[in-house]
């Protein structure tokens, strides 16, 4: 369903709330766990979003925008509630390095969460003149707003704008040569992982590969 489209089918519906929501940090957790696991939460959530609104269309990939009857501000939040989740998650590196006929490997993880949660921004909507305009606005004024509030759109100047990031944290020593510890390489690839890179120790020339390491626990 297009933006054109949606709009045609809620006008018949209008007094009502419109509300965006937005996965938090999906690219992280793709990074971490995949394409088919976030695929596999996005299209759980877009029905269960389906059954909580009077009608839903998924934009950009993990967006979405819904329309709720006038009053509904206390089921969009419970509906964010439910929607959270945090798990235990195991993160960080390992570097394998070779160097004169010779391999070690050397790792760094911490136990951090990986959360699952969104952001919400809704604003009423009484004519069909305001729909396009409120549905553009609702989807470029979302960047950086805390997770799991429904923040309405007229106060949205209110709310600090900060970054997120899924993982609670991370390993505090950046990833290092198996033989001499230094961190500085000329690296030659990386496939966009969070931990990727494969290069030459600048200090001991060793040829080092950087992966990630992670899993729920």
């Amino acid at each position: 369903m297009s933006k054109a489209e949606f709009q045609k089918s809620i006008e018949p519906l209008i007094p009502g709330l419109i509300a965006y929501f937005n996965l938090a940090d999906a690219k992280r957790r793709n990074c971490h766990l995949g394409h088919e696991v976030v695929d596999a939460e996005i299209d759980e959530f877009g029905r269960a979003l389906s059954a909580s609104a009077d009608l839903v269309m998924r934009i950009e990939g993990s967006s979405w925008l819904a329309l709720y009857k006038i009053g509904s501000e206390s089921s969009i939040e419970s509906f964010l509630k439910a929607a959270y989740q945090e798990q235990p998650f195991t993160v960080g590196w390992k570097a394998h390095g070779q160097r004169n006929g010779e391999s070690i490997e050397k790792e760094e993880t911490v136990k951090s969460s990986i959360v699952l949660a969104y952001r919400c921004m809704y604003a009423p909507v009484e004519s069909t003149d305001s729909i396009a305009k409120l549905m553009d606005a609702l989807t470029n004024e979302y960047v950086g707003l805390p997770i799991q509030i429904a923040i309405p759109f007229a106060n949205r100047s209110s709310f600090e704008r900060r970054g997120w990031q899924c993982v609670t944290s991370y390993p505090s020593k950046a990833p290092t040569c198996p033989f001499c510890s230094e961190c500085k390489f000329n690296c030659f690839d990386g496939d966009g992982s969070v931990f990727s890179g494969f290069g030459e120790c600048k200090k001991c020339s060793a040829i080092v590969e950087i992966r990630s390491v992670e899993y729920v626990r």
